[in-house]
């Protein structure tokens, strides 16, 4: 039996990795690379699911946010 999880992937340009949350199970993963830390993941889920396989997964919900740019034209100045 299969089971879908949702990753976060983000590249840390000051660290030089790549880090993994699935937010399901609370649980993060490093890499040096993407591919490495999408392993490191897949192996974190794995170990939790066999060594709890009855473990109650936490609701997520992936969300979009549109959010205007700041501009200058919102500044005002008082003379």
């Amino acid at each position: 039996m299969s089971q879908d999880f949702t990753l976060l992937i983000e590249e840390d340009y000051a660290e030089k990795n790549f880090s993994i949350y699935v937010p399901e199970l609370r649980l993060s993963a490093v890499g040096d690379t993407e591919e490495e830390a999408l392993l490191c993941a897949k192996e974190l889920i794995e170990i939790s699911l066999a060594s709890n396989p009855s473990l109650n997964l936490y609701a997520t919900k992936v969300l979009r946010m549109e959010i205007p740019r700041f501009t200058n034209s919102f500044i005002s100045t008082a003379i």
